[in-house]
């Protein structure tokens, strides 16, 4: 009974680990943060589509100057 409920203890505590390593690392979601370096984005604007193929993928969400060279979108 006491190894049983140890177990059941052990795997309760994994599961919620799982869900909030999954959670804060977005493990679990259908979505992503890709981040990119240039070096020229001339005409890119925050909220632009990002196409793949043809495909719509997703949305600039950020532009940062990182030097005067590169730029990380």
């Amino acid at each position: 009974m006491k190894l049983g409920a140890f177990v059941l203890a052990g795997v309760l505590c994994l599961v919620l680990l799982l869900f909030m390593i999954g959670k804060n690392m977005n493990l679990f979601g259908n979505t992503y943060v890709l981040k990119a370096r240039f070096e020229n984005i001339q005409g890119l604007v925050v909220g632009n589509n990002i196409r793949y193929s043809g495909i719509q993928t997703g949305t600039v969400k950020n532009i940062k100057i990182l030097n005067d060279t590169v730029i990380e979108v």
